[in-house]
């Protein structure tokens, strides 16, 4: 069976390939699919079709409604696996069996969801000649990055805290937070870097004068 890595951003469709070399005399009728996703330390069914017909009452209820093979696919020796409304959950191994009359083979992929972060929101407290940023951005996956720099795009020389917490969607919120000086900056900006998808996000904040703490 061939193999293709697979990545998806989250809420869009996917299709996971799966093709497979029947004998020659295989007839329609007596092909069984059968798509996994290893969750949790075990398989759970995703999508199992036998003697004709979807039986759906095996299927994993996380993907109820929203994973399907296309019957007529199997006349081109496909059993490849659509997926709609892709979630940060659906990450994970996937294994496609197909069975026929001389045998089963079986195909393994992962899929890979990824999710932009939100646009950073900042908030700051002025006192004691300083003023405290905190910076949060939420909702990405993979871990992204952060980095705080001055209008010009100048990296901070402060130190600065970062945290990273994992939300009940699957995604990553990043949690940062600076100390600066009132009179070293006028703006200060925090960006979150999304590797993957090439995505920046910056906000940025204008620093107010020491007489208005």
């Amino acid at each position: 069976m061939d193999q293709w890595p697979s990545q998806v951003i989250s809420g869009d469709n996917i299709t996971l390939r799966c093709s497979f070399v029947p004998e020659d005399d295989y007839a329609l009728a007596n092909i069984e699919v059968a798509w996994q996703f290893f969750s949790k330390s075990h398989w759970t069914i995703v999508y199992h079709y036998v003697n004709g017909a979807a039986q759906l009452e095996d299927q994993d209820r996380r993907f109820h409604g929203r994973a399907w093979i296309v019957p007529e696919e199997l006349n081109e020796k496909k059993a490849s696996l659509k997926i709609s409304s892709v979630r940060l959950t659906d990450t994970g191994e996937y294994r496609c069996i197909v069975v026929d009359n001389g045998g089963a083979a079986t195909h393994t992929t992962y899929l890979t969801v990824l999710a932009p972060y939100s646009s950073p929101r900042l908030t700051a407290i002025y006192g004691n000649g300083t003023v405290i940023l905190h910076c949060l951005s939420e909702g990405g996956y993979p871990q992204g990055e952060v980095m705080w720099h001055d209008g010009s795009g100048e990296q901070l020389s402060q130190s600065w805290s970062r945290e990273y917490i994992s939300n009940r969607f699957g995604g990553v919120d990043i949690n940062s937070t600076v100390s600066v000086p009132l009179k070293e900056f006028s703006v200060v900006c925090c960006s979150v870097i999304h590797t993957a998808l090439q995505q920046n996000r910056t906000a940025c904040e204008e620093i107010k004068g020491e007489t208005l703490h």
